[in-house]
C-alpha cells in the first residue's frame, strides 16, 4: 500500500494542478530548444569569406590603375589569400561541429566556404605553377651571355636585381626549357630591329628604351615591360640584336621583377614574343623585297 500512495495522490489531484505540472514540462522542453547554440566558427568563416574576395578585386583594380604600388599589391594579395584560407578552414571545421553537435550556422559555413574558395583560386594557380615548373624567375635565350637590363627599373626594396641568375640556375633553365634558344634570320640587323619593335608593339608591351643598330658594331637593344595577367605585376624584357653570318641574331631575356618563382611566365612570354616576331619578320621582309623590286625597275622615259 505504501508503494501505491504516491500514485493515489496524483490521481486525486485537481485538474488545474495536473495542467500546471504538464505546462512546466512543456516549458522546460521549449526552453531547451531555444538554447541550441549557433556556431561562432561558421559566423567567422562567413565574414572572412565576405572580405577575402573584395580585398583581392580591389587590390587588382587599384594596382592596374596605378593607385597602388607593387609591394602594397603583393601585401593585399597575401591578406586576401590568408582570409580565404581561414574562411575555408573555419567553414569545414564548423560544418563538422554542426553535424556532430547539432548547432546552427550551416548557411554561414557554406557562405564562408564559397567565398574562401573563390579567393583561393588565384593562389591555386600559383601553387599549380610551383609544382609544374622549376624555381626560376629569369629566362634567356643566351645562357652564357644574357642580354643586360639598363636603367633603374630593377632597383628598389623587394625588387630582383638586374644581374643574371647564377650559373646553376641558368643550367636548370636549359633542362626545363630546351626550346628557348637564340633566333637567326636572313635580315639586316636594322631590319631585325624593326621587326622586334613591331612584335613588342603588337603584344602591347610598354617600351622603356631602344637603341637601333649602328656601325661599327651594328648591335641593337630594346627594353620593355610586360605585366602579369591577374594582378598586372611588372616584368622586364630585354632584347638584343647582333650581326650574324646568317644575317642577324636575336636574343631575348624575360625576368620577373618580384618573387623567386615565375611559375613558367617568362618562358611563356618568350614563346609569345617569338610567335609575334615571326609574323613581323615576314612583314619586314616583304616590305624590303618590294622596295628592292621598285629600285630594280628601269626609269620611264
Amino acid at each position: 500500500m505504501a508503494v501505491l500512495a504516491p500514485l493515489a495522490m496524483v490521481l486525486s489531484a485537481r485538474p488545474d494542478m495536473l495542467w500546471a505540472l504538464s505546462g512546466q514540462r512543456i516549458g522546460t522542453s521549449m526552453t531547451a530548444r531555444l538554447r541550441i547554440r549557433r556556431s561562432r566558427l561558421a559566423r567567422l568563416s562567413r565574414w572572412l569569406g565576405i572580405l577575402a574576395v573584395p580585398i583581392l578585386v580591389i587590390t587588382g583594380l587599384a594596382h592596374r590603375a596605378g593607385v597602388m604600388d607593387p609591394i602594397a599589391a603583393l601585401m593585399g594579395i597575401g591578406v586576401g589569400s590568408i582570409f580565404g584560407f581561414f574562411a575555408v578552414l573555419f567553414a569545414v571545421t564548423a560544418l563538422g561541429v554542426i553535424w556532430y553537435r547539432g548547432h546552427l550556422g550551416t548557411g554561414d559555413a557554406f557562405r564562408g566556404l564559397i567565398g574562401g574558395a573563390l579567393a583561393l583560386i588565384p593562389m591555386g594557380f600559383v601553387v599549380w605553377g610551383i609544382l609544374q615548373f622549376p624555381q626560376i624567375n629569369d629566362i634567356t635565350t643566351d645562357i652564357d651571355n644574357p642580354p643586360r637590363f639598363t636603367g633603374t627599373v630593377r632597383s628598389g626594396w623587394g625588387v630582383n636585381g638586374p644581374a643574371p641568375p647564377e650559373r646553376d640556375v641558368r643550367e636548370r633553365q636549359r633542362a626545363a626549357y630546351p626550346d628557348i634558344v637564340p633566333r637567326r634570320f636572313p635580315l639586316e640587323p636594322s631590319q631585325m630591329f624593326e621587326a622586334a619593335k613591331r612584335a613588342v608593339a603588337g603584344l602591347g608591351w610598354q617600351m622603356v628604351s631602344e637603341m637601333p643598330p649602328v656601325e661599327p658594331f651594328n648591335e641593337g637593344h630594346l627594353q620593355a615591360i610586360d605585366r602579369t595577367l591577374l594582378f598586372a605585376l611588372p616584368d622586364d624584357v630585354a632584347i638584343r640584336i647582333l650581326p650574324d653570318d646568317y644575317g642577324a641574331r636575336l636574343d631575348v631575356r624575360s625576368a620577373s621583377r618580384y618573387g623567386r618563382h615565375d611559375i613558367g611566365t617568362n618562358a611563356r612570354r618568350i614563346r609569345e614574343f617569338f610567335a609575334a616576331l615571326d609574323d613581323a619578320v615576314l612583314e619586314v621582309a616583304a616590305e624590303a623585297a618590294g622596295e628592292e623590286g621598285e629600285g630594280d625597275q628601269p626609269a620611264s622615259e
